[in-house]
């Protein structure tokens, strides 16, 4: 990880803006993703919902989502300001530029029905194994 820099007062690294552009792409297969909606499908029963994505980046898990729920509204929050730029933007959609680890911050008082997070674990690394699971654990207990 070469260009990291320390966030203040936490032990998570980030990427430099030039290795988050790697990250433009969709992960899920149609298979996947069909998963993934039939259990959301399952859990709304058709009602309008909130979800937070988080490091969401370029949108387009969220895009998909939002064609299938026209009753959904999603918040992506992404440390990479290049990323969050290339987002289709919708009036159900909220994009938020700031670090999973200053969510209690960000999102003070807000909560999301849902919460998503898809290929994200691997970015909240530190200076050590350690640091890392713990940096995970934070981030999941929110």
């Amino acid at each position: 990880m070469a260009n990291s820099d320390m966030a203040p007062k936490t032990n998570f690294l980030h990427l430099a803006e030039t290795q988050n552009a790697a990250f433009d792409m969709e992960c899920h297969t149609s298979e996947e993703l069909e998963r993934k909606f039939t259990l959301l499908d399952e859990l709304t029963e058709g009602r309008p919902f909130t979800l937070l994505d988080l490091g969401g980046g370029n949108g387009l898990f969220a895009d998909q989502l939002l064609a299938r729920f026209p009753k959904g509204v999603v918040t992506i929050i992404d440390i990479s300001s290049a990323l969050l730029s290339k987002n289709n933007l919708s009036s159900r959609k909220e994009l938020i530029h700031g670090a999973i680890e200053n969510m209690g911050e960000i999102f003070a008082g807000r909560r999301f029905d849902y919460i998503t997070m898809n290929w994200v674990l691997h970015h909240l690394v530190g200076k050590s194994y350690p640091i890392c699971h713990e940096n995970q654990r934070i981030s999941l207990s929110g």
